[in-house]
């Protein structure tokens, strides 16, 4: 991420980022990031937080992120449940554009 872009606020778009990453960058299991520069579900977050793949994460929106892929997937595990041998990118990015567009669902209702 260059220092000219702006860094996700919410849950929402940092989920939307994490897919872009998956979709340009390729996706892998069993890794933050492959000698390839794929990326897993963890991976991409981190990316899209503005943290490397592999470090610490200090962010609260990434924190939150997490919290909400787990609620609206009704998943345990993040790593596990992308790493499963039946998961497929399509899975990792339905997920994700899943919580992206749930903020923008309720508000266009209001």
């Amino acid at each position: 991420m260059s220092d000219t872009t702006k860094l996700p606020t919410t849950p929402e778009e940092l989920c939307e980022r994490a897919a872009q990453e998956i979709k340009r960058r390729g996706w892998t299991q069993g890794k933050f990031i492959d000698k390839h520069g794929h990326v897993c579900l963890i991976g991409a977050l981190r990316l899209a937080s503005g943290s490397e793949p592999q470090g610490p994460v200090y962010s609260d929106v990434y924190l939150a992120a997490r919290v909400r892929l787990r609620s609206v997937g009704r998943i345990k595990n993040l790593p596990i449940w992308n790493d499963r041998q039946v998961r497929t990118v399509a899975h990792v990015l339905a997920l994700l554009r899943k919580v992206a567009t749930r903020v923008s669902a309720v508000e266009r209702t209001r």
